[in-house]
């Protein structure tokens, strides 16, 4: 794997930001385009950044995206740093949407395992999905500021975001989704691409979303982005206020981030 100079001039500063090493790999089967695993206390003892190769594409990009995750994460002071968990209460409430009559579990007779299985997708998946798109904005405006050179880069990976996150729109994702679960995700979702659609003057892309009732969120969102701080001690106040506008703030909770020494 060939990258270029901005790449690993970035993966550098992450280690010497950390103290900790990176390492990135491929992986043909992940679901997404590429993935961050920080190292932590017991499991994982370097930074792990998986990519999904495809034929004639650079991967540089996710790469130094993901990087910026672990760089403001250590931007913090040791004692502001966190990582984020799902609730028993998440748990219960996801789980009590699926198997209420006509809800997934009821129409598709889904075993206790199967219960379990999707309700840890659904939550899991909303989680992450609101911890790391408005953190996300935040990475990108940082990798313009400094790193110029991945401009054509970042507008090739947001135009990608745009055809992968219509696909969630699709009736058989809606038909399977709790509707809260549905709504809070797409509500985000809607957020990345008026923040995107803005950026380069191209409001069609949100047609979609307009159309299917999400401007009014996304607006909303995208307002508490903008009057919050761009530090990243206030990343978690921003993951929060995000968190208490969609109902979510029972269904997650903070977890002081243990480093691997």
């Amino acid at each position: 794997m060939t990258l270029r100079d901005t790449t690993r001039d970035i993966i550098k500063l992450v280690e010497t930001k950390s103290s900790i090493p990176v390492r990135v790999t491929q992986d043909p089967r992940l679901r997404t385009k590429a993935t961050v695993r920080m190292a932590r206390k017991g499991s994982v003892p370097t930074h792990l950044i998986v990519y999904k190769p495809n034929p004639g594409e650079t991967p540089d990009y996710q790469i130094c995206f993901e990087c910026g995750y672990i760089l403001r994460l250590f931007s913090n002071p040791p004692e502001k740093r966190f990582d984020i968990a799902d609730t028993l209460k998440g748990r219960e409430e996801v789980e009590n949407m699926m198997t209420v009559p006509g809800g997934v579990a009821v129409r598709y007779q889904l075993q206790k395992s199967q219960i379990e299985e999707m309700r840890s997708q659904f939550l899991d998946g909303l989680i992450v999905h609101l911890r790391s798109v408005p953190v996300g904005l935040r990475v990108s405006e940082y990798l313009e500021a400094n790193f110029p050179t991945l401009e054509q880069l970042e507008k090739e990976h947001v135009q990608k975001e745009f055809k992968i996150n219509r696909k969630s729109l699709e009736s058989e994702i809606k038909a399977i989704t709790p509707l809260k679960i549905f709504r809070a995700a797409q509500a985000i979702t809607a957020a990345y691409t008026l923040y995107w659609s803005e950026k380069y003057g191209k409001p069609q892309v949100f047609n979609v979303y307009r159309l299917e009732g999400f401007e009014e969120d996304a607006r909303a969102l995208l307002d508490i982005y903008e009057q919050m701080p761009d530090d990243p001690t206030f990343d978690q106040a921003l993951i929060d206020a995000w968190g208490k506008y969609l109902g979510l703030t029972d269904w997650y909770k903070w977890l002081p981030y243990q480093p691997p020494m």
